[in-house]
């Protein structure tokens, strides 16, 4: 997230993208990229310039006095 933060500070847009892929394109990304075997395939990173004026969702956020369940001792 760190690289992801650092990105769109220095006005990059990016997205963290899984490597969910058959060996074939895995294989097939190597050759490209000539990554060697003995390297893992964790993460790709898409990294670009972004139009400002595009909306961005976000997540509506809950108070934690709104999930949060206190157990234990009852208060008088």
């Amino acid at each position: 997230m760190l690289l992801l933060l650092g990105l769109e500070e220095v006005g990059l847009g990016s997205c963290s993208l899984n490597t969910a892929m058959s060996h074939e394109r895995e294989e097939a990304a190597r050759r490209i990229l000539s990554i060697p075997e003995s390297e893992v395939f964790i993460s790709f990173v898409a990294v670009g310039h972004y139009d400002p004026a595009v909306m961005v969702p976000r997540s509506k956020r809950i108070g934690v006095d709104e999930v949060l369940v206190r157990h234990g001792k009852a208060r008088a």
